[in-house]
């Protein structure tokens, strides 16, 4: 969080029972084309990595650490809203790695075996803990939390 432009966008924001609202376009989400509408000779090629993405637990966790590093402004807005943190973070990866739209990374996750999203979901569930520990470390010192 230490890049002034990132501080300057969340200080933009308004903050409201914990939420912190950043306008649309000081998402890196945004500007990535996480809510882009995809031409039709991307849907078959980009659906396919975000299937390889989130079936792989390594390259999908680094995936979400990237997120986690490069997205600051995007991962405060989502983190602090009420929400599916997890459906978010894995759009959020396949975006960033391979510019998959969120429409398309939603289709990916079906095309996942039940064991391959609950796989997929751990490690998501690890990357928000990560998050919240970063931000509030004395409510995860407790080693039962994990």
């Amino acid at each position: 969080m230490g890049r002034r432009e990132d501080r300057d966008a969340i200080d933009y924001g308004r903050r409201e029972r914990g939420r912190i609202y950043v306008p649309y376009d000081k998402l890196e989400e945004y500007a990535a084309g996480m809510w882009r509408k995809p031409r039709r000779s991307e849907v078959v090629p980009l659906m396919a990595e975000a299937v390889a993405l989130l079936r792989d637990d390594l390259l999908f966790a680094t995936a979400l650490q990237r997120v986690l590093s490069e997205w600051p402004v995007s991962c405060v807005a989502e983190m602090t809203r009420p929400g599916n943190h997890l459906a978010w973070l894995g759009a959020a990866a396949c975006c960033l790695v391979h510019g998959c739209p969120e429409s398309l990374t939603r289709r990916a996750w079906w095309k996942l075996t039940e064991c391959e999203r609950s796989s997929a979901n751990a490690v998501a569930r690890d990357a928000e803990l990560t998050w919240w520990q970063a931000r509030q470390p004395s409510l995860f010192s407790l080693e039962w939390v994990r």
